[in-house]
């Protein structure tokens, strides 16, 4: 991250760029008109060069008109959206934590080689909370938005110190650019079978990428193996062969065990019909694997994953990436 000079941008101050992307800029920025008080938010700062372009203009109205309605605990609120001196922009929430790749280099870091059960079904029950919310949103008209495939992965997955899960990056940037035809775009490891064969997509598709990154938090590594290439990558997921959860973690009971393999499962009709479904699976198996789990366990997990010493914390701020809705992977 670079410093820079404390910026008037309309009613916020720009306080620090921490990324330039394809689409846009982001800023660490304060609020100063935000009831009475001030706080944090992210920036993202439209370039000249894509505002001057009618029609991305109309679809990032469009989509922002969208994002600012939607709110829920476990998605990162847009704030507020508009023009500043011919600049379009975004604020978005501001998250006191790390992402969950980063937690998770966290604790490979300190000798742990996968998350504990309870913590990685937790953040995973928060994450279908979230999709699940994204996946039956409907418009003023009683019509569904249709949020599916959110571009879900680890690094849009933001985990604050105070135990709270939140999505930072849903999917509505195809509203401002579309998919290109025939290409294949974003993490392709997270990928459903039916994505990959560009088939329609629906919430099925989305529950398995849930499926990838709770493998990821069980098992340290991801479903495909290692050391192969991303076309083979594809490959497997399209055949689903994937490698046994307990080749990495041979701690894994078999009821949790059941639930990764319906939830990737090669076909969509043999997984959990929507995310809710999967979250109340996982719940389930909290409750009777880690019943006594307290409240703030995942706040406590962060504390000490995160400490560096009596009463401190390493506390970096963590804002929304990559940045909602421009870029483009």
């Amino acid at each position: 991250m670079s410093d820079i000079q404390t910026t008037r941008f309309g009613r916020y101050e720009l306080l620090e760029r921490l990324n330039v992307g394809e689409l846009s800029m982001g800023y660490r920025a304060r609020d100063t008109a935000a009831s009475g008080a001030t706080r944090d938010v992210f920036i993202k700062r439209v370039h000249d060069y894509n505002a001057e372009v009618p029609a991305f203009v109309e679809m990032f109205l469009d989509a922002a008109r969208i994002a600012v309605d939607l709110s829920h605990d476990n998605l990162v609120r847009v704030l507020d959206f508009g023009r500043v001196a011919g600049e379009y922009f975004l604020a978005l929430e501001w998250v006191d934590g790390h992402s969950l790749c980063h937690v998770r280099n966290r604790a490979r870091a300190r000798g742990q080689k996968w998350l504990p059960a309870p913590i990685a079904v937790g953040i995973a029950i928060e994450i279908c909370r979230g999709m699940h919310y994204l996946h039956t949103r409907l418009d003023a008209r009683g019509v569904p938005l249709g949020f599916v495939r959110q571009h879900l992965y680890r690094g849009n997955v933001l985990v604050s110190f105070e135990g709270e899960v939140k999505i930072s990056h849903f999917g509505i940037d195809r509203r401002v650019w579309p998919p290109d035809e025939g290409r294949l775009r974003g993490k392709v490891v997270y990928f459903s079978p039916e994505q990959v064969l560009g088939q329609v997509l629906d919430a099925r598709s989305d529950v398995y990428v849930v499926g990838v990154v709770l493998y990821q938090m069980l098992c340290g590594g991801l479903p495909f193996g290692v050391g192969e290439s991303e076309f083979e990558r594809l490959s497997h997921a399209v055949e689903g062969r994937l490698v046994p959860a307990r080749e990495f973690n041979p701690s894994l009971d078999e009821t949790l065990l059941a639930i990764l393999q319906r939830t990737l499962a090669r076909a969509r009709d043999d997984r959990y019909p929507t995310a809710e479904a999967l979250q109340q699976a996982l719940s389930d198996w909290m409750s009777t694997q880690a019943p006594l789990s307290p409240a703030d366990m995942l706040e406590q997990f962060m504390s000490e994953l995160f400490q560096q010493g009596p009463d401190t914390h390493e506390r970096v701020k963590v804002v929304p990436l990559p940045g909602f809705p421009f870029t483009r992977d």
